[in-house]
């Protein structure tokens, strides 16, 4: 009995003396990752989901533990330790990269995640850890995946020697993990397919007395020649140009049949997938695909408010488009709903304020520099006085 006393108390000692080294919360050293070790098996790693039953919200952090055997070549041995996340979901011989949205915890020459710390010297040169030891809290909403969904993740955690940067001891865990936001993969493609839609959005409006018009046709080949990135190589380049090409063709091909199904397909399609960014970008290329038609009819206004509605565009971000973008004489028959953007559920008292707030926007540009921000100012004032005349009355509603 006393010999088993005697044992606990050597035990307790020890455990009090190894595991200080090892913080339970630290911060992060930008360096690169190492080579890898040949004692692998001798360290074990764990992760642990942690906060709100391990659901996708900002509360979530992956634990990283680690125990077992750390090898060094001498006693008090100066150590970092390093973990490394990657995505295996799809396939384990080729494995993701998950990003980090920190500078602080990215690897020196890419964004992929890389979280390394000083922990001390090891106290002698074969270091047992005996329990699971907390090496780090990973914020979930700090990373980004490669997919949206379920994702396999695997970590990789490393001790590694100051002196030479040799790895001393690695393990490797896996854990499960269901991301509920676009992953970096999957917001490349849709911004791939967001391009295509855009050109086919711009072709339903190339149409101009039963024939492509060249100049609008022309105002999308210039907006997809700039969508090839030079970043990409050369044959990359070449296959995307292409693509887009053939869409431009294919849109241009259908657009005189005006299938509204169509159109609105794509916009729901739109909605789903691209940012609000890219629906902007795909409403600007078609503002400036219907002024190079050289003239705006009511089914141009008709399909551009269209478009705008069901691509979820802020009602007054979308007038100042149009207003920045067409020009007054541009129209066959000035609409004042879509000009100045009165909508036909507006009581006199909206219509009112509605005007006032344009009047006092376009009344301070004239005398603007610009020549022609002064003509289009006046003649956007002469509008505001007619619509005044029309529809602002104690009784009337549009």
């Amino acid at each position: 009995m006393l010999e088993v006393i005697l044992i606990l108390l050597v035990l307790l000692v020890w455990l009090g003396w190894v595991q200080p080294w090892v913080p339970r919360f630290v911060t992060n050293k930008k360096n690169t990752p190492t080579r890898q070790s040949q004692r692998a098996s001798d360290l074990h790693c764990r992760v642990e989901l942690t906060g709100a039953d391990g659901r996708n919200n900002e509360s979530v952090a992956f634990e990283v533990k680690i125990r077992g055997l750390v090898s060094a070549p001498s006693e008090g041995c100066e150590v970092n330790v390093q973990v490394l996340i990657a995505d295996v979901a799809d396939d384990l011989s080729e494995p993701k990269p998950v990003l980090s949205t920190v500078r602080q915890f990215q690897m020196e020459d890419s964004p992929a995640f890389c979280f390394r710390t000083h922990i001390g010297n090891l106290p002698a040169s074969r270091t047992i850890l005996s329990n699971w030891t907390p090496i780090a809290q990973i914020r979930a909403d700090l990373l980004r995946f490669p997919r949206k969904g379920k994702r396999t993740l695997k970590f990789v955690t490393s001790i590694i020697s100051v002196a030479g940067d040799r790895e001393l001891a690695c393990g490797v865990a896996t854990v499960n993990y269901q991301n509920s936001h676009t992953g970096y993969i999957d917001a490349k493609e849709n911004q791939q397919r967001s391009e295509i839609l855009s050109i086919r959005l711009a072709g339903a409006l190339c149409l101009s007395a039963g024939q492509v018009n060249e100049s609008a046709a022309e105002v999308v080949t210039d907006w997809l020649s700039a969508r090839i990135k030079p970043s990409a190589n050369k044959d990359d380049r070449a296959r995307r140009r292409d693509e887009l090409k053939q869409s431009l063709q294919d849109a241009l091909g259908t657009c005189g049949t005006n299938n509204r199904s169509d159109i609105d397909a794509v916009c729901r399609e739109m909605a789903e997938t691209a940012t609000i960014i890219e629906r902007y970008e795909a409403m600007e290329l078609c503002l400036q695909v219907a002024r190079a038609t050289g003239i705006i009819n009511p089914e141009n206004i008709a399909m551009l408010t269209n478009l705008a509605n069901l691509l979820g565009l802020d009602p007054d971000k979308f007038l100042a488009m149009v207003q920045k973008t067409l020009p007054l004489d541009i129209y066959e028959k000035q609409d004042v709903h879509f000009i100045l953007g009165i909508t036909a559920d507006m009581a006199s008292d909206e219509v009112r304020r509605r005007l006032n707030r344009e009047y006092r926007k376009w009344n301070a540009r004239v005398t603007h520099p610009n020549q022609d921000t002064r003509t289009q100012a006046n003649r956007m004032l002469s509008l505001i006085a007619k619509a005044r005349a029309k529809y602002v009355c104690k009784t009337c509603r549009v």
